[in-house]
């Protein structure tokens, strides 16, 4: 197994963005239970900002364990842009349009672990970066279903 220490610099930042982007989807998943009326979507949320949290003391336990400050990663674009549109969603406080945007997040947030998963292969990260990415594609799809669910319920 390759240790992180041997990853390509550029490798490092996405691993401190993917972790900074998981920190800031806590956060956010935080704030959207408190502000979705929804039972079910409170419910997710709530899982979901403690998932996304574990998540990132995770990334940044394995940066800080190999001398790599996780502070000092940006929050990467991708991410920044995901997470800015739930933002507004927030402020808008329709239930159906916050769980589009996080489902859209998740699959930004997918997209980042997806890159990771290449650069990592076989290292021991990569095998930390596999468990978390299949929650994500879990999350993604859960998000996804109650996104419908509250569609529907509209026409009920």
């Amino acid at each position: 197994m390759t240790s992180l220490i041997q990853l390509h610099p550029a490798t490092l930042f996405s691993i401190q963005a993917l972790a900074r982007s998981n920190a800031e989807g806590a956060r956010l998943y935080a704030r959207a239970a408190e502000a979705v009326s929804s039972p079910l979507l409170q419910r997710s949320f709530a899982d979901l900002a403690a998932r996304r949290a574990n998540h990132a003391q995770v990334l940044e336990s394995q940066l800080a364990i190999h001398g790599v400050d996780p502070g000092d990663g940006a929050l990467g674009e991708c991410a920044s842009e995901a997470w800015a549109s739930l933002r507004a969603q927030l402020r808008a406080g329709n239930d159906h349009a916050i769980a589009l945007e996080a489902e859209r997040g998740e699959r930004r947030i997918q997209t980042a672990y997806e890159s990771l998963l290449r650069q990592t292969a076989g290292t021991a990260l990569g095998g930390v970066l596999q468990g978390q990415y299949a929650q994500v594609q879990a999350t993604r799809e859960a998000l996804r279903e109650t996104r419908d669910t509250l569609w529907l319920a509209r026409f009920r």
